[in-house]
């Protein structure tokens, strides 16, 4: 008597060839998409990036900081060292989420003078600095990156942002003095960023 040829149930099939050998279906799905791949982005874009906060005027909060480390791009955290007696101390350090942020903060922030906001306490130039490694691949993203009018914009209106933050920590440390609460400090804004004190100072215009 013959075996009837379709009495197997579907459980009793063999495994299709395609299970366990070879690529899995989702990698065979995602074939066709990696024929066209998005368009190149150099994997050092998105590099994070740590910079030396230092020479940080008495009083300067790091609520400030951290306004003026973002106005230059996305900071994914700024810690500043504690003394004994859990006081801020004059340094610190910031990670820039991708190297053209970093570069934007040590242009525009290194060397702009602070007031101090603290009795007691002299005006300081903030120094922002790479170590030698970062500086070092600073160096080589920068001198293989294309700038375009992106970079431009993004840099103006970072340097926008970095004016007005100085012009309301200024304005905080006049009245402090005007109250008698500070011996009143020369405010100098450094001059990389002159070209846009006017335009955001209409109060130091001739004439007021």
């Amino acid at each position: 008597m013959q075996p009837t040829p379709n009495r197997l149930g579907l459980g009793l099939r063999p495994p299709l060839p395609s299970y366990g050998q070879g690529p899995s279906m989702s990698a065979l799905a995602q074939q066709p998409q990696m024929l066209h791949p998005p368009a190149f982005v150099p994997p050092q874009q998105h590099k994070q990036v740590t910079l030396f906060v230092g020479s940080i005027s008495g009083g300067i909060t790091d609520s400030f900081l951290n306004q003026l480390l973002s106005a230059c791009g996305p900071v994914k955290s700024f810690k500043r060292l504690i003394t004994p007696a859990n006081k801020p101390q004059g340094f610190g350090f910031a990670e820039f989420e991708d190297p053209d942020s970093a570069l934007r903060a040590m242009a525009l922030l290194n060397s702009v003078e602070l007031p101090a906001l603290e009795d007691g306490c002299v005006n300081k130039k903030l120094l922002i600095k790479a170590d030698e490694k970062t500086k070092a691949f600073l160096d080589a993203y920068q001198a293989q990156r294309m700038k375009t009018d992106a970079d431009d914009q993004a840099h103006k209106s970072a340097q926008e942002k970095v004016v007005a933050l100085l012009n309301e920590i200024n304005r905080t440390s006049q009245e402090a003095s005007s109250n008698g609460l500070l011996d009143k400090e020369k405010y100098v804004i450094p001059p990389h960023l002159h070209d846009l004190q006017e335009a955001t100072c209409p109060r130091r215009s001739a004439g007021s």
